[in-house]
């Protein structure tokens, strides 16, 4: 059931629409990475058609699925009655491997807390992998041509899906045991400005600039603070659980502690004792411990992004 545009030219389905089970998906909010799912069952046929100029212009839109013209509501109530009626069957088929960004070594895990998300929802799944690290010599030429050498990248059953959160919520619905919170839209508000704004404050080798990408970060630090404050529970968004959005940010808040202190002696506000509080709690979790990558690793890869 690809889904095709409003003049029903026969265009390619995203990369995550799906069929399988009855379920019809749309990455409709990033259609600038939007690619057919991949039909292969080995890496060097794994194939890849752009239509990002065909997602944006019918973003705004609405889809024809099988004839009929569906608006991005109708393709979500779509989604949920199928998923209602036919619950996902485990796809542990054919061997998953992991493709990811090395460490020092080259051939070793690295520091980039996407990965490292992907890594947590796989052992909270208890989904046994391949962890391939990849320098750029060594990517595979499919993942290369194919995919602009993205990672973390996932290829199972003949399927490729990069992005971290695409990932995670492909491992969720096709390996329902145990079933992760979604990223609801009150989380994602929540954590969306950290990353850029740590990344950015990391990254800056201009004294100048640093009080104001420092007073952004603790902007963003304050958001958290104030989501996790006022929605109570272990995790975010209430939960007594861990959910893909902690799985998510967990990644990052490592980073904040080990970096941020040691290239700009930056702590986390004392004030904002409801993040604290969840900061210790969730980076004890054993599928945070049991795939972390060590504080030197961390180091290192941070020094890389500022040229030293």
């Amino acid at each position: 059931q690809n889904l095709r545009n409003a003049n029903n030219v026969g265009q390619p389905a995203f990369q995550n629409s799906d069929a399988r089970n009855g379920i019809i998906t749309c990455n409709k909010l990033d259609a600038s990475n939007a690619f057919s799912p991949a039909s292969s069952r080995g890496h060097e046929n794994v194939a890849k058609t752009k239509v990002s100029d065909w997602a944006k212009s019918v973003a705004e839109g609405g889809f024809v699925v099988d004839g009929k013209y569906m608006t991005a509501e109708d393709i979500t109530a779509a989604e949920d009655s199928a998923r209602k009626s036919n619950e996902p069957k485990t796809r542990q088929k054919s061997p998953m491997e992991l493709f990811v960004k090395p460490g020092p070594l080259g051939t070793d895990s690295g520091d980039c807390p996407f990965a490292h998300s992907v890594r947590m929802v796989l052992a909270l799944k208890g989904v046994s992998y391949t962890l391939t690290p990849c320098v750029p010599e060594s990517k595979p030429d499919w993942l290369v041509t194919g995919y602009d050498g993205k990672m973390p990248c996932l290829l199972h059953d003949g399927e490729v899906h990069t992005e971290s959160l695409i990932i995670a919520r492909y491992l969720n619905f096709f390996f329902p045991d145990p079933k992760l919170g979604p990223c609801s839209d009150a989380i994602d508000a929540a954590c969306a400005p950290l990353f850029p704004s740590l990344e950015s404050f990391l990254k800056n080798t201009d004294a100048g600039a640093d009080e104001a990408l420092q007073a952004t970060l603790v902007d963003a630090l304050g958001t958290l603070d104030a989501h996790l404050d006022s929605s109570g529970g272990l995790f975010l968004g209430g939960s007594p659980s861990l959910g893909i959005g902690d799985c998510s940010l967990a990644p990052t808040l490592w980073h904040l502690q080990i970096a941020a202190s040691h290239f700009k002696g930056f702590e986390v506000p004392s004030q904002f004792t409801s993040l604290k509080t969840y900061t210790e709690r969730v980076l004890k979790e054993d599928s945070f411990e049991q795939t972390a990558c060590s504080k030197e690793t961390v180091i290192w890869g941070w020094g890389k992004a500022r040229g030293e």
